[in-house]
């Protein structure tokens, strides 16, 4: 790699080396209400029964193939539901992980630190992605 290149992707391995603070702090705060915490682990574990269930009802002959390779209903939602997170996560995770840091009143402090607002907001959601696929 030239050196300007390496220059340039040098800020980003910071902020990305600050991910793992984020998601420690949201897990902590996640895991100190605990009966929330066990019924979002819960909802996500029926989710999967019940997607599983469904699609044991659709036959699998009506299911398209690709390449020659055969498709099932689950991996049609697994897809279905990633899409869904990542739109959540577009539309509403970030301005709702804001309105929580100002409302715990660390939005301040945490906005003084020299990391850039791109990575603040992308941290403070990278906790909520993968239990935000359900409503």
């Amino acid at each position: 790699m030239s050196e300007p290149a390496v220059r340039a992707a040098r800020p980003l391995v910071v902020e990305v080396a600050k991910l793992p603070a984020f998601l420690r702090r949201d897990f902590l705060i996640a895991l100190s209400y605990r009966v929330v915490f066990v019924s979002d682990l819960l909802g996500l574990l029926v989710q999967g029964v019940l997607f599983y269930f469904v699609g044991e009802l659709v036959n699998p002959s009506t299911l398209p193939t690709y390449n020659g390779s055969p498709t099932s209903y689950l991996e049609f939602v697994l897809i279905g539901v990633a899409v869904g997170v990542f739109v959540q996560l577009g539309l509403s995770r970030v301005a709702l992980s804001f309105r929580e840091e100002q409302l715990q009143g660390t939005l301040e402090s945490m906005l003084v630190t020299p990391s850039s607002v791109r990575s603040c907001s992308t941290s403070s959601t990278s906790h909520s992605a993968p239990l935000s696929s359900w409503p």
